[in-house]
């Protein structure tokens, strides 16, 4: 029973001409390049897997994908366990599919982003985060059933707690 928490990852897009997509990552003060009609068959153990990995499964879906620049930054915690590559890889693969004018169905993408990470990545992970990463809501718990992918939002209480104390 995941939540959505309050760490971000945004995307900057523009468009391009070409069949090139340049993703630049602020976190890491690096970028990269790729050829949309060549992309690389596997990864390289670099950052840019998980957002080529859903690049490639969003092709793989039959979206004709646009060149573009996209500059990455985000606040998730690496290696925290808060999901900081399923929250890369919704990012992109929605930005990805919204340039190419395609709608975008949140259980879709998250299927996409968990074969991206399973498939391209080669880190065996189940739909939990990816898929709270795609339909997590602010104060809601997300009740998810893995098999069947039925969820329900539920909401979170806060708790507040008081202490006096006689000195």
């Amino acid at each position: 029973m995941p939540a959505a928490i309050g760490f971000y990852t945004q995307i900057a897009v523009a468009a391009r001409t070409d069949r090139k997509l340049l993703i630049h990552s602020e976190n890491y003060g690096e970028q990269v390049e790729f050829d949309l009609d060549n992309l690389p068959a596997g990864r390289a153990g670099h950052w840019s897997d998980y957002a080529l990995g859903v690049t490639e499964m969003v092709a793989q879906s039959g979206v004709r994908l646009q060149g573009a620049n996209l500059l990455v930054s985000g606040d998730v915690p690496q290696g925290a366990g808060l999901s900081s590559s399923a929250s890369i890889e919704v990012a992109v693969g929605y930005t990805l599919m919204d340039l190419a004018g395609q709608s975008i169905d949140l259980t879709k993408l998250a299927l996409m982003a968990q074969r991206a990470e399973n498939d391209f990545v080669g880190a065996k992970c189940g739909i939990m985060d990816q898929f709270v990463s795609t339909h997590g809501k602010r104060d809601q718990a997300l009740l998810l059933d893995c098999r069947s992918l039925d969820y329900r939002l539920l909401p979170l209480l806060a708790c507040r707690w008081s202490f006096r104390t006689r000195w």
